[in-house]
Protein backbone atom coordinates (compact mmCIF):
# COMPACT_ATOMS: atom_id res chain seq x y z
CA UNK A 1 0.00 0.00 0.00
CA UNK A 2 1.26 3.39 -0.96
CA UNK A 3 4.90 3.63 0.18
CA UNK A 4 4.70 1.16 3.05
CA UNK A 5 5.19 -2.59 2.98
CA UNK A 6 2.10 -4.57 3.90
CA UNK A 7 1.44 -8.19 4.72
CA UNK A 8 -1.63 -9.29 2.76
CA UNK A 9 -3.41 -12.29 4.19
CA UNK A 10 -5.80 -14.13 1.90
CA UNK A 11 -7.48 -17.27 3.12
CA UNK A 12 -7.92 -19.82 0.34
CA UNK A 13 -10.35 -22.55 1.25
CA UNK A 14 -11.84 -25.45 -0.63
CA UNK A 15 -15.31 -26.79 -0.19
CA UNK A 16 -14.02 -30.01 1.33
CA UNK A 17 -11.89 -28.29 3.98
CA UNK A 18 -14.64 -26.09 5.39
CA UNK A 19 -17.42 -28.64 5.20
CA UNK A 20 -20.02 -26.59 3.33
CA UNK A 21 -22.30 -27.66 0.48
CA UNK A 22 -20.95 -27.62 -3.06
CA UNK A 23 -20.55 -24.18 -4.58
CA UNK A 24 -23.01 -23.13 -7.25
CA UNK A 25 -21.62 -24.34 -10.57
CA UNK A 26 -18.88 -26.46 -8.99
CA UNK A 27 -18.21 -29.59 -10.98
CA UNK A 28 -18.64 -27.77 -14.30
CA UNK A 29 -15.65 -27.44 -16.60
CA UNK A 30 -13.40 -24.54 -15.68
CA UNK A 31 -15.00 -23.83 -12.29
CA UNK A 32 -13.18 -23.78 -8.96
CA UNK A 33 -13.34 -22.13 -5.55
CA UNK A 34 -10.79 -19.82 -3.93
CA UNK A 35 -12.81 -18.34 -1.10
CA UNK A 36 -11.30 -15.19 0.35
CA UNK A 37 -11.54 -13.56 3.77
CA UNK A 38 -13.23 -10.16 3.32
CA UNK A 39 -12.76 -7.07 5.50
CA UNK A 40 -15.75 -4.84 6.29
CA UNK A 41 -15.15 -1.15 5.46
CA UNK A 42 -18.54 0.43 6.25
CA UNK A 43 -21.11 -0.30 8.95
CA UNK A 44 -24.54 1.27 8.73
CA UNK A 45 -28.13 0.06 8.96
CA UNK A 46 -28.95 1.65 5.59
CA UNK A 47 -28.03 0.19 2.22
CA UNK A 48 -24.41 0.93 1.18
CA UNK A 49 -23.54 0.02 -2.40
CA UNK A 50 -21.54 0.61 -5.58
CA UNK A 51 -18.11 1.49 -4.17
CA UNK A 52 -15.37 3.31 -6.08
CA UNK A 53 -11.77 3.26 -4.83
CA UNK A 54 -9.54 6.11 -6.01
CA UNK A 55 -5.85 6.69 -5.35
CA UNK A 56 -5.01 10.36 -5.86
CA UNK A 57 -1.71 11.87 -6.97
CA UNK A 58 -0.72 12.67 -3.37
CA UNK A 59 -0.93 8.96 -2.46
CA UNK A 60 -4.19 9.23 -0.52
CA UNK A 61 -6.98 6.65 -0.93
CA UNK A 62 -10.59 7.73 -1.34
CA UNK A 63 -13.46 5.28 -0.98
CA UNK A 64 -16.72 6.56 -2.46
CA UNK A 65 -20.04 4.77 -2.13
CA UNK A 66 -23.79 5.46 -2.16
CA UNK A 67 -26.06 5.04 0.88
CA UNK A 68 -29.81 4.51 0.69
CA UNK A 69 -32.16 7.02 2.28
CA UNK A 70 -34.71 4.40 3.35
CA UNK A 71 -33.95 3.44 6.98
CA UNK A 72 -35.09 -0.19 6.51
CA UNK A 73 -31.94 -1.13 4.61
CA UNK A 74 -32.54 -4.91 4.38
CA UNK A 75 -33.76 -6.17 1.02
CA UNK A 76 -37.20 -7.76 1.27
CA UNK A 77 -38.04 -6.47 4.75
CA UNK A 78 -41.38 -4.62 4.58
CA UNK A 79 -41.05 -4.75 0.79
CA UNK A 80 -37.78 -2.80 0.73
CA UNK A 81 -36.16 -2.83 -2.74
CA UNK A 82 -32.68 -1.25 -2.86
CA UNK A 83 -33.00 -0.71 -6.60
CA UNK A 84 -35.97 1.55 -5.91
CA UNK A 85 -34.26 3.58 -3.16
CA UNK A 86 -32.78 7.07 -3.46
CA UNK A 87 -29.14 7.52 -2.48
CA UNK A 88 -26.76 10.01 -0.88
CA UNK A 89 -23.04 9.89 -1.70
CA UNK A 90 -20.38 9.35 0.96
CA UNK A 91 -16.62 9.01 1.02
CA UNK A 92 -13.74 8.05 3.32
CA UNK A 93 -10.07 9.00 2.99
CA UNK A 94 -6.92 7.39 4.41
CA UNK A 95 -3.21 7.07 3.77
CA UNK A 96 -3.60 3.32 3.17
CA UNK A 97 -6.40 1.12 1.91
CA UNK A 98 -6.43 -0.70 5.25
CA UNK A 99 -6.88 2.62 6.99
CA UNK A 100 -10.24 3.11 5.28
CA UNK A 101 -11.82 0.66 7.72
CA UNK A 102 -11.59 3.12 10.63
CA UNK A 103 -11.61 6.35 8.63
CA UNK A 104 -14.42 8.85 9.21
CA UNK A 105 -17.28 9.03 6.74
CA UNK A 106 -18.08 12.28 4.95
CA UNK A 107 -21.21 13.21 3.02
CA UNK A 108 -20.59 14.74 -0.40
CA UNK A 109 -22.24 18.14 0.21
CA UNK A 110 -25.48 18.62 -1.68
CA UNK A 111 -25.90 14.95 -2.57
CA UNK A 112 -28.50 14.60 0.19
CA UNK A 113 -30.56 17.39 -1.36
CA UNK A 114 -30.95 15.83 -4.81
CA UNK A 115 -34.53 14.72 -5.49
CA UNK A 116 -34.63 14.50 -9.30
CA UNK A 117 -32.17 11.60 -9.63
CA UNK A 118 -31.74 8.46 -7.48
CA UNK A 119 -27.89 8.72 -7.63
CA UNK A 120 -27.55 4.96 -7.28
CA UNK A 121 -24.43 4.62 -9.43
CA UNK A 122 -21.20 6.62 -9.24
CA UNK A 123 -17.83 6.83 -10.99
CA UNK A 124 -14.80 8.83 -9.82
CA UNK A 125 -11.57 10.07 -11.45
CA UNK A 126 -8.82 12.58 -10.73
CA UNK A 127 -8.18 15.06 -13.53
CA UNK A 128 -4.79 16.35 -14.68
CA UNK A 129 -5.23 19.50 -12.56
CA UNK A 130 -5.63 17.24 -9.46
CA UNK A 131 -9.35 17.97 -9.12
CA UNK A 132 -11.67 15.05 -8.37
CA UNK A 133 -14.63 14.49 -10.69
CA UNK A 134 -17.49 12.47 -9.24
CA UNK A 135 -20.22 11.33 -11.63
CA UNK A 136 -23.62 10.09 -10.45
CA UNK A 137 -26.47 8.45 -12.34
CA UNK A 138 -29.79 6.82 -11.61
CA UNK A 139 -28.75 3.32 -12.71
CA UNK A 140 -32.24 3.30 -14.26
CA UNK A 141 -33.83 3.95 -10.88
CA UNK A 142 -37.04 5.93 -11.20
CA UNK A 143 -35.98 9.58 -11.62
CA UNK A 144 -37.55 12.72 -13.06
CA UNK A 145 -34.14 13.65 -14.54
CA UNK A 146 -32.07 10.64 -15.67
CA UNK A 147 -29.09 12.69 -16.80
CA UNK A 148 -25.59 12.03 -15.50
CA UNK A 149 -24.64 14.56 -12.83
CA UNK A 150 -21.13 15.77 -11.98
CA UNK A 151 -19.66 16.94 -8.66
CA UNK A 152 -16.13 18.41 -8.52
CA UNK A 153 -13.67 18.76 -5.66
CA UNK A 154 -10.54 20.87 -5.30
CA UNK A 155 -8.52 21.64 -2.18
CA UNK A 156 -9.21 25.35 -2.58
CA UNK A 157 -12.93 25.34 -3.35
CA UNK A 158 -14.08 22.07 -1.78
CA UNK A 159 -17.08 20.35 -3.38
CA UNK A 160 -19.22 21.97 -6.07
CA UNK A 161 -22.19 20.65 -8.02
CA UNK A 162 -24.06 18.63 -8.94
CA UNK A 163 -24.38 19.78 -12.53
CA UNK A 164 -26.32 17.81 -15.14
CA UNK A 165 -24.34 16.82 -18.24
CA UNK A 166 -26.21 17.77 -21.38
CA UNK A 167 -27.00 14.99 -23.82
CA UNK A 168 -27.03 12.19 -21.25
CA UNK A 169 -30.77 11.85 -20.71
CA UNK A 170 -32.05 8.34 -19.82
CA UNK A 171 -28.57 7.27 -18.74
CA UNK A 172 -28.19 4.07 -16.76
CA UNK A 173 -24.93 2.68 -15.40
CA UNK A 174 -21.69 4.64 -15.78
CA UNK A 175 -17.90 4.53 -15.58
CA UNK A 176 -15.13 7.10 -16.05
CA UNK A 177 -11.42 7.19 -16.89
CA UNK A 178 -8.78 9.92 -16.94
CA UNK A 179 -6.29 9.28 -19.75
CA UNK A 180 -3.63 11.72 -20.95
CA UNK A 181 -5.40 14.76 -19.55
CA UNK A 182 -8.76 13.73 -21.05
CA UNK A 183 -11.74 12.51 -19.01
CA UNK A 184 -13.71 9.70 -20.66
CA UNK A 185 -17.28 9.02 -19.52
CA UNK A 186 -18.84 5.66 -20.41
CA UNK A 187 -22.55 5.09 -19.96
CA UNK A 188 -25.51 3.14 -21.22
CA UNK A 189 -28.41 4.87 -22.89
CA UNK A 190 -31.81 3.25 -22.77
CA UNK A 191 -32.47 0.66 -24.01
CA UNK A 192 -29.06 -0.91 -23.24
CA UNK A 193 -26.89 0.95 -25.73
CA UNK A 194 -23.32 1.75 -24.64
CA UNK A 195 -21.84 5.16 -25.45
CA UNK A 196 -18.77 7.18 -24.54
CA UNK A 197 -18.01 10.91 -24.50
CA UNK A 198 -14.96 12.87 -23.41
CA UNK A 199 -14.13 16.22 -21.78
CA UNK A 200 -11.54 18.11 -23.80
CA UNK A 201 -11.01 20.93 -21.31
CA UNK A 202 -13.70 23.17 -22.72
CA UNK A 203 -16.75 20.95 -23.01
CA UNK A 204 -18.12 17.48 -23.58
CA UNK A 205 -17.83 15.79 -26.95
CA UNK A 206 -20.74 14.35 -28.88
CA UNK A 207 -21.50 10.85 -27.56
CA UNK A 208 -19.91 8.02 -29.56
CA UNK A 209 -21.76 4.73 -30.02
CA UNK A 210 -19.94 1.60 -28.80
CA UNK A 211 -22.46 -1.27 -29.03
CA UNK A 212 -26.05 -2.32 -28.37
CA UNK A 213 -27.44 -5.08 -26.12
CA UNK A 214 -25.01 -4.31 -23.31
CA UNK A 215 -25.17 -2.93 -19.78
CA UNK A 216 -22.86 -2.11 -16.85
CA UNK A 217 -19.83 -0.75 -18.78
CA UNK A 218 -16.46 -0.65 -17.01
CA UNK A 219 -13.27 0.49 -18.77
CA UNK A 220 -9.52 0.52 -18.26
CA UNK A 221 -6.68 1.90 -20.39
CA UNK A 222 -3.53 -0.18 -20.76
CA UNK A 223 -0.70 -0.12 -23.30
CA UNK A 224 -2.34 2.43 -25.59
CA UNK A 225 -5.68 0.62 -25.70
CA UNK A 226 -9.10 0.93 -24.06
CA UNK A 227 -10.63 -2.28 -22.74
CA UNK A 228 -14.37 -2.12 -21.99
CA UNK A 229 -16.21 -4.97 -20.26
CA UNK A 230 -20.00 -5.22 -20.08
CA UNK A 231 -22.90 -7.60 -19.40
CA UNK A 232 -24.94 -8.91 -22.32
CA UNK A 233 -28.67 -8.09 -22.49
CA UNK A 234 -31.14 -8.91 -25.28
CA UNK A 235 -34.62 -7.67 -24.41
CA UNK A 236 -36.15 -9.22 -27.55
CA UNK A 237 -35.04 -12.70 -26.48
CA UNK A 238 -35.51 -12.03 -22.74
CA UNK A 239 -31.81 -12.75 -22.17
CA UNK A 240 -30.50 -10.77 -19.22
CA UNK A 241 -26.93 -11.16 -17.98
CA UNK A 242 -26.28 -14.06 -20.33
CA UNK A 243 -22.53 -13.40 -20.37
CA UNK A 244 -19.73 -10.87 -19.85
CA UNK A 245 -18.29 -9.35 -23.02
CA UNK A 246 -15.27 -7.28 -24.08
CA UNK A 247 -14.87 -4.40 -26.53
CA UNK A 248 -11.65 -2.54 -27.32
CA UNK A 249 -10.42 0.65 -28.97
CA UNK A 250 -7.11 2.40 -29.56
CA UNK A 251 -8.60 5.90 -29.77
CA UNK A 252 -11.81 5.73 -27.72
CA UNK A 253 -14.01 6.51 -30.72
CA UNK A 254 -13.66 3.44 -32.97
CA UNK A 255 -14.61 0.22 -31.22
CA UNK A 256 -14.25 -3.50 -31.92
CA UNK A 257 -16.28 -6.05 -29.97
CA UNK A 258 -14.53 -9.30 -29.13
CA UNK A 259 -17.63 -10.95 -27.66
CA UNK A 260 -18.00 -13.24 -24.65
CA UNK A 261 -15.17 -13.68 -22.14
CA UNK A 262 -17.09 -15.15 -19.17
CA UNK A 263 -20.39 -16.89 -18.39
CA UNK A 264 -21.00 -18.67 -15.09
CA UNK A 265 -23.00 -21.88 -15.66
CA UNK A 266 -26.60 -21.68 -14.49
CA UNK A 267 -26.31 -18.02 -13.49
CA UNK A 268 -26.90 -14.54 -14.82
CA UNK A 269 -23.72 -12.46 -15.07
CA UNK A 270 -23.43 -8.86 -13.82
CA UNK A 271 -21.11 -6.07 -12.64
CA UNK A 272 -17.88 -6.78 -14.56
CA UNK A 273 -14.65 -4.89 -13.92
CA UNK A 274 -11.17 -5.37 -15.38
CA UNK A 275 -7.73 -4.65 -13.91
CA UNK A 276 -4.16 -5.42 -15.00
CA UNK A 277 -1.72 -6.73 -12.40
CA UNK A 278 1.83 -8.00 -13.08
CA UNK A 279 1.29 -8.49 -16.80
CA UNK A 280 -2.04 -10.29 -16.52
CA UNK A 281 -5.58 -8.95 -16.95
CA UNK A 282 -8.00 -10.02 -14.23
CA UNK A 283 -11.75 -9.93 -14.68
CA UNK A 284 -14.08 -9.72 -11.69
CA UNK A 285 -17.84 -10.00 -11.96
CA UNK A 286 -20.93 -10.96 -9.94
CA UNK A 287 -22.81 -14.06 -11.13
CA UNK A 288 -26.28 -14.40 -9.64
CA UNK A 289 -26.64 -18.13 -9.01
CA UNK A 290 -30.19 -18.05 -7.65
CA UNK A 291 -30.44 -20.18 -4.50
CA UNK A 292 -26.66 -19.86 -4.00
CA UNK A 293 -26.91 -16.08 -3.93
CA UNK A 294 -24.95 -13.55 -5.97
CA UNK A 295 -21.20 -14.09 -5.66
CA UNK A 296 -17.93 -12.48 -6.73
CA UNK A 297 -16.02 -14.48 -9.35
CA UNK A 298 -12.78 -13.97 -11.26
CA UNK A 299 -10.62 -15.23 -14.12
CA UNK A 300 -7.39 -14.04 -15.79
CA UNK A 301 -5.68 -13.71 -19.17
CA UNK A 302 -2.34 -12.40 -20.41
CA UNK A 303 -3.83 -11.97 -23.89
CA UNK A 304 -7.40 -10.78 -23.23
CA UNK A 305 -8.19 -10.22 -26.92
CA UNK A 306 -7.93 -13.98 -27.44
CA UNK A 307 -11.20 -15.45 -26.04
CA UNK A 308 -9.74 -18.92 -25.42
CA UNK A 309 -6.87 -17.48 -23.37
CA UNK A 310 -8.97 -16.83 -20.28
CA UNK A 311 -8.25 -19.04 -17.27
CA UNK A 312 -10.65 -21.20 -15.28
CA UNK A 313 -13.34 -19.25 -13.44
CA UNK A 314 -12.98 -19.00 -9.66
CA UNK A 315 -15.56 -18.11 -7.03
CA UNK A 316 -14.23 -15.74 -4.35
CA UNK A 317 -17.21 -15.28 -2.03
CA UNK A 318 -19.98 -17.44 -0.60
CA UNK A 319 -23.43 -15.83 -0.53
CA UNK A 320 -25.65 -18.21 1.36
CA UNK A 321 -26.03 -19.82 4.76
CA UNK A 322 -28.51 -22.65 5.15
CA UNK A 323 -31.58 -21.71 3.12
CA UNK A 324 -30.84 -17.96 3.19
CA UNK A 325 -28.90 -16.18 0.44
CA UNK A 326 -27.82 -12.63 -0.39
CA UNK A 327 -26.06 -10.44 -2.95
CA UNK A 328 -22.30 -9.90 -3.20
CA UNK A 329 -22.00 -7.45 -6.08
CA UNK A 330 -20.40 -4.44 -7.76
CA UNK A 331 -16.68 -5.27 -7.45
CA UNK A 332 -14.28 -2.40 -8.03
CA UNK A 333 -10.56 -3.18 -8.45
CA UNK A 334 -7.56 -1.20 -7.20
CA UNK A 335 -4.39 -1.30 -9.28
CA UNK A 336 -2.14 -0.56 -6.29
CA UNK A 337 -2.37 -2.21 -3.88
CA UNK A 338 -3.96 -5.36 -5.28
CA UNK A 339 -7.43 -5.53 -3.81
CA UNK A 340 -11.11 -5.26 -4.66
CA UNK A 341 -13.93 -3.49 -2.87
CA UNK A 342 -17.52 -4.59 -3.32
CA UNK A 343 -21.03 -4.45 -1.82
CA UNK A 344 -22.42 -7.31 0.26
CA UNK A 345 -25.72 -7.93 2.01
CA UNK A 346 -24.17 -10.48 4.40
CA UNK A 347 -24.01 -9.89 8.12
CA UNK A 348 -20.66 -9.72 9.91
CA UNK A 349 -20.51 -13.46 10.63
CA UNK A 350 -21.80 -14.50 7.18
CA UNK A 351 -24.78 -16.30 8.67
CA UNK A 352 -27.69 -14.17 7.46
CA UNK A 353 -28.98 -11.55 5.02
CA UNK A 354 -28.51 -8.06 6.43
CA UNK A 355 -28.28 -4.46 5.22
CA UNK A 356 -25.60 -3.93 2.57
CA UNK A 357 -22.15 -2.64 3.48
CA UNK A 358 -18.84 -2.15 1.65
CA UNK A 359 -16.24 -4.91 1.96
CA UNK A 360 -12.69 -5.45 0.72
CA UNK A 361 -10.65 -8.49 -0.36
CA UNK A 362 -6.86 -8.49 -0.75
CA UNK A 363 -5.64 -10.19 -3.92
Amino acid sequence: MKKTICVLVVLFLTVSTIGIPKLQGQGSAGISAALAKPIQLTTNTRYDRNPNLLKTADGKYWLFFTRGRNPIGVRGVSGYDPDADNYDIYYKTAGTVGGLKKAAEHLVPGSDLVTVNTQRDIAVVQAADKSIWLFASSGYGVSSDQSIFCYRYTKTTGWTGPTAIAGTSIAGHIDALAVGGVIWLFYENWPYSLKVMFWNGAGWSTPVFVLDKATLPKAIYEGGRFYLVWAYVDMDLSEYGKSIGLSTSTDGTNWTTLGQIAAWPGATNWDPVLVKWAGAFRLYWAPDTGSGGQVIATRTSKTPLVPRSWSAMKQLTLAFYGSESWWDFWPNASKTPRCIVYSSERNKTRTALSDANIWMIWQ
